[in-house]
């Protein structure tokens, strides 16, 4: 609800930005409640995005990751730190960012308290 209200990235016309969540289950709430397109959801067509998804957050060589982030157009890349979808290795893009050693490339977007479970990221091309 918090990335509908506040809207991060979104631009003045109302330009939807492009997310990719850690967790591919959150993609169908995030398009339900938010103006944001995002890669991968849990359908039958989605597999290459799937994939994608897997291989962006489980890389062990940001750069890789990065190169699927610009191909798909990301522009922004939420992380959850707790709970089963935080269980990334630590060497992975995705344990990277949950413990705060994201690449200089990933700018960090401030979230309320309440949201301390998440990291959201601002991805630069």
């Amino acid at each position: 609800r918090w990335l509908g209200a506040e809207r991060p990235l979104v631009g003045p016309r109302g330009t939807a930005p492009v997310l990719i969540a850690s967790d591919i289950f959150e993609g169908p709430e995030i398009v339900w409640r938010t103006p944001y397109r995002v890669v991968t959801t849990p359908h039958h067509r989605a597999g290459p995005a799937i994939a994608d998804s897997f291989a962006i957050f489980g890389a062990t060589d940001p750069e890789a990751a990065h190169a699927i982030l610009r191909r798909r157009g990301v522009d922004l890349l939420l992380v959850c730190a707790r709970g089963p979808d935080g269980d990334w290795a630590a060497d992975s893009l995705a344990g990277m960012v949950r413990d705060g050693r994201q690449p200089a490339w990933l700018r960090p977007i401030p979230l309320p308290a309440t949201l301390g479970g998440f990291r959201l990221m601002a991805v630069d091309r």
